[in-house]
């Protein structure tokens, strides 16, 4: 599991068949601590407590956790502002404990086999074990759809990513219990009797609050910053907590980021910060497979790119450096559907969104289509909303968990990385704002002012780099509302904006996925080869972004059986030439 020279195995805890151990780079924020009558190991940050208040916290944790006191223990959890799990051993009982964050920040994976338990933070570990888990048909067929696996199901059997906020409990001679303690619930509005600018100033306050106590961790902060909002209030936000940091932003290699490059540097001249720019190279085999070693397939190698920022970012920075990203703005977002909608139709809203459908993807990977629709329907059935347009939402929103903070998640292999907008008295206070203030970026608008007053200067590079005014954003979504309803005028502007959409035959990753289902058996195994080579037959006929995703999946599958066709494309760049 050593990622890289860095990383360093460390046994910190070996007891009656129990066994905890870290392999991490130094840098890595683990520690160890222990009082009376019990030992406590936490794994990254309890932002905003002072070294003293957190080992009372986490004894805290552990006498409610031992005690069973859960209304006090989840109270506590989703109150903590913090990217953590928390370890914890009763001495006198023997019994073990272990906590998440409020919003599961640190993914945490866990698998009940015959003779053991296991919970680890790699993914891969369950490709080590011994008899490891099968693939998940299903749920690859998700992550092929939807671009991850829904609720707690990954790419493997039986092997489950922890809910947020869970206490897993564990006494001697017994299996370990999974109790989460708290699920979101979207119903109702706590604050939709405050004014905008009374929301707007609330949120501003905990915000300042979030980016002081995860600055206050950091020798070296670093923003990744692009022409976006969410970055620009990290970087913003910092500078009013008058906390030191640079900020960098990187340049693709087709140059197809080149809004948010235009942005970010306006942003750096308006606002004096000290930044810096870096021309990535062009992705290669050797990207893919890192990332394939990192996160095990549950992060699409359309960010293969990323791998060699975080390397130049390591680089540049040393493993001490703090990286600071703008995840988890979609607490400010609207995340209504246009209109208000019914039972039945909250199916026909998601399946809009999908990479493929769902009758080509049960034909790909040998499943019924039914089953696959049913999985959608048991995980909305499985949300505590009544109301269809608030179990969208809720559909939305675990979007974060279970893709956006794996994102996140792979930067950590390179040092840490950190989301002020995920502060959690900041993601709860931003969810129980009303959807109406919401709309049209009306209060992000009114948020971003009162971080700083001028912060709209310079245009959002995702809306064709135009200010954030009132009358511009609504001649901007009618116009988008117009190239949605009609397709070929999307493709027509796509093609003379430059964007390459699809991959070519020629393309070196078409030739090393054809590879891949000629060399490996196991992948004739899981994938239906006739679909599969119509796809890499004709690639043109799919997205670009699609086709990764479908790449992820067989490297995913080369690599749970021993091989990998990547390492014969190490230095290959992956795609040579723009698709006309």
């Amino acid at each position: 599991m050593r990622f890289d020279e860095r990383y360093v195995r460390r046994t910190h805890f070996q007891q009656d068949g129990r066994w905890l151990a870290t392999v991490a780079y130094a840098e890595y924020p683990v520690q160890i601590m222990e009082t009376h009558h019990f030992w406590m190991y936490l794994e990254g940050y309890l932002y905003g407590l002072p070294a003293s208040q957190q080992r009372r916290t986490l004894t805290r944790l552990a006498t409610l956790a031992f005690d069973g006191d859960y209304h006090p223990l989840r109270d506590t959890l989703t109150q903590l502002d913090g990217a953590f799990v928390a370890f914890l051993f009763h001495k006198e009982t023997k019994a073990w404990a272990l906590v998440n964050d409020g919003l599961g920040r640190l993914p945490l994976y866990h698998w009940t086999a015959p003779d053991a338990f296991y919970l680890s933070r790699d993914f891969r570990l369950f490709t080590h074990v011994p008899s490891p888990p099968a693939p998940d048909r299903l749920g690859m067929a998700q992550q092929l759809m939807l671009s991850y696996p829904l609720g707690q199901r990954t790419l493997m059997e039986d092997v489950k990513r922890l809910p947020p906020c869970t206490l897993v409990q564990s006494r001697p001679v017994a299996r370990p219990q999974i109790i989460p303690l708290h699920v979101y619930d979207f119903d109702g509005c706590a604050h939709a009797d405050k004014s905008l600018q009374e929301n707007a100033q609330a949120l501003a306050d905990r915000f300042e609050a979030s980016c002081t106590a995860r600055a206050r961790h950091a020798s070296t902060c670093v923003v990744a910053l692009s022409g976006g909002l969410d970055s620009r209030a990290v970087a913003l936000g910092l500078q009013r907590a008058a906390h030191p940091f640079e900020t960098i932003t990187f340049i693709r290699p087709d140059a197809s980021n080149r809004r948010d490059v235009e942005g970010a540097v306006a942003l750096a001249d308006r606002f004096g910060f000290d930044a810096h720019t870096l021309s990535l190279p062009p992705t290669t085999g050797r990207h893919a497979h890192q990332l394939l070693r990192a996160k095990g397939g549950l992060n699409p190698f359309d960010v293969g790119f990323v791998v060699s920022f975080l390397e130049s970012v390591l680089e540049q920075y040393g493993p001490s450096a703090h990286l600071f990203t703008g995840d988890v703005g979609i607490a400010l977002r609207d995340l209504r559907p246009a209109s208000s909608i019914h039972h039945g139709e909250v199916m026909s809203h998601i399946l809009q969104r999908c990479w493929f459908s769902p009758a080509f993807t049960a034909r790909l990977m040998g499943v019924s289509e039914a089953s696959l629709l049913q999985s959608i329907r048991g995980q909305l059935a499985s949300y505590p909303e009544s109301n269809p347009t608030d179990r969208f939402r809720h559909f939305l929103f675990e979007r974060i968990f279970k893709f956006s903070f794996e994102g996140e998640d792979r930067n950590r292999y390179f040092c840490w990385s950190t989301a002020p907008l995920s502060g959690s008295p900041f993601v709860r206070y931003a969810l129980q704002c009303p959807g109406e203030q919401k709309a049209g970026f009306k209060l992000y608008r009114a948020f971003l002012q009162t971080v700083h007053p001028r912060s709209l200067d310079v245009g959002y590079s995702d809306f064709l780099g135009i200010r954030m005014k009132p009358f511009q954003l609504q001649v901007y979504r009618l116009a988008r509302m117009l190239v949605r309803a009609i397709p070929g005028l999307k493709r027509f502007l796509q093609s003379r904006l430059g964007r390459r959409r699809t991959y070519l035959p020629a393309d070196p990753a078409i030739k090393c996925m054809q590879d891949q289902v000629t060399r490996s058996p196991a992948i004739t195994d899981h994938f239906a080869v006739d679909v599969l080579n119509r796809v890499l037959d004709h690639p043109t006929e799919h997205s670009r972004h699609h086709i990764d995703g479908l790449f992820t999946l067989l490297s995913f599958i080369e690599d749970l059986y021993g091989s990998s066709t990547l390492l014969k494309y190490q230095t290959t760049v992956l795609r040579q030439r723009d698709a006309p």
